[in-house]
């Protein structure tokens, strides 16, 4: 990500043999334009919450989630105005891809989870000595780099390079991931998607095994969750920041999924070491 804002309170990189792994914190309001033609790049909100536009085309990022954002595009970065941000990056040549590699990239969601592996990946990568006292660091680099793509594809499930989604269903499912805290009444999704709304419903079902409106219910929560788990929000906003019609909606389907009421989920990850305002 380009150190071009005044507003940076802290940055740490690694960089070498086209890769770079970098730790960063925006203040609040900060921005990071972009430019056309950018590399392959991940992007991890540990704290505070962005909005990248990616071609113009604006996509919410909250904390504890990993963006992914594929290589020839503009970013534009906009970080939250009510705290500071702090995020990890990393951003590396497309020609360390394989073609295989290269094939599933149309495949991917904007977004998932930060996940273990991925953490101790960004781990590694800042903590590689510098290439210029180690001549073996570029080389590692470059393999966690390739790694850290690897496992944001098996995490997505994109287990077949031949099979796409259509491109209705493309459409349809960006517009849920990005914009999953609005109301996306089935005409207006169809809209979007430039089909008729049955037509969407039975593409999308037989697609992704889910019809939309579960789709985007399961969005909701899975962001809901997150902020549980890596922000000191309380449950009243987590439930209004992702959708929720109410806390006691959002607390209900919270606890079907998961077996537990969001205190009480919020309380485990406090046990189990989830870090919620900062790096491990």
């Amino acid at each position: 990500m380009p150190v071009i804002n005044k507003n940076i309170s802290m940055i740490t990189t690694r960089a070498g043999g086209g890769v770079t792994f970098g730790e960063v914190t925006y203040g609040p309001g900060g921005t990071c334009p972009g430019h056309r033609g950018e590399p392959v790049q991940f992007v991890v909100i540990l704290t505070g919450e962005a909005t990248v536009l990616i071609d113009g085309l604006p996509h919410a990022l909250p904390a504890g989630n990993t963006a992914f954002l594929p290589p020839g595009t503009r970013r534009d970065w906009t970080f939250t105005r009510n705290a500071p941000t702090h995020h990890l990056w990393c951003t590396f040549r497309p020609e360390l891809l394989t073609e295989a590699d290269l094939e599933r990239i149309p495949g991917l969601p904007f977004r998932q989870p930060f996940s273990p592996a991925a953490r101790d990946l960004f781990r590694l990568g800042l903590e590689t000595p510098p290439p210029g006292s180690r001549p073996e660091s570029a080389a590692l680099l470059e393999a966690l780099a390739v790694c850290l793509f690897r496992e944001y594809v098996s995490q997505a499930g994109v287990e077949n390079a031949g099979v796409r989604l259509h491109p209705a269903v493309e459409r349809a499912r960006a517009c849920l991931d990005a914009r999953f805290a609005e109301a996306w009444p089935l005409s207006r999704l169809a809209a979007e998607a430039r089909l008729s709304p049955n037509h969407l419903v039975r593409l999308f079902r037989r697609q992704t095994g889910v019809t939309p409106a579960t789709y985007l219910w399961s969005a909701r929560l899975e962001q809901g969750v997150q902020l549980l788990r890596h922000t000191g929000l309380n449950v009243r906003e987590i439930a209004f920041r992702c959708g929720f019609a109410s806390p006691f909606h959002f607390s209900r389907l919270v606890k079907a999924r998961h077996g537990a009421a969001p205190r009480e989920l919020r309380k485990g990850a406090d046990v189990a070491g989830t870090t919620r305002g900062g790096v491990p």
